[in-house]
């Protein structure tokens, strides 16, 4: 009876380290990433004098921001994972200015499903409502597929005089 008791404990101990040595290699396995270029839009009427993205390890830093600007210049590189996640955070850390007054802030943001093989950009907008769009794309402001449309996109999109009048 003994034996079978003790063959039962080797056998539950051996399942544990098992379940132990799987789940360390599976957080030490390199995930598999594929450069993106990151690219900014400021919606908002304040400057962003630097701004910074993080998903996961990943690291980007970017430049500055006029009011009602952005596009058209790509900050090379940041690494994203080839298979999209549900779990895939942006975090994103930048300074704007407010009048004279200069304030730091952290946002996060879950990044939408994309296909990497179909998407070669991380796109972070600054929205006039203080919050942060972010998201991967293969299509550009304007195109009848891309996420941000209406009003905000068109004050990116050629059309800065309606900035001014708000």
């Amino acid at each position: 009876m003994k034996e079978i008791e003790m063959s039962k404990v080797a056998f539950y101990l051996s399942c544990g380290l098992l379940c132990v040595v799987m789940a360390s290699s599976a957080c030490t396995a390199k995930e598999r990433l594929s450069p993106v270029s990151l690219n900014g839009y400021n919606h908002t009427l304040n400057g962003i004098s630097y701004f910074d993205v993080k998903v996961g390890k990943q690291y980007v830093g970017g430049g500055f921001l006029d009011a009602g600007s952005g596009g058209g210049s790509y900050i090379c590189c940041i690494g994203l994972p080839r298979q999209w996640r549900p779990d895939l955070v942006a975090r994103v850390t930048f300074k704007e200015y407010v009048g004279e007054k200069a304030r730091t802030q952290t946002l996060e943001s879950l990044i939408p499903e994309y296909d990497i093989k179909t998407s070669g950009y991380l796109n972070l907008h600054f929205l006039r409502d203080g919050t942060i769009k972010v998201f991967v794309t293969g299509v550009f402001l304007g195109h009848k597929d891309y996420p941000i449309r209406g009003e905000e996109a068109r004050q990116l999109n050629g059309q800065l005089n309606r900035i001014w009048k708000d």
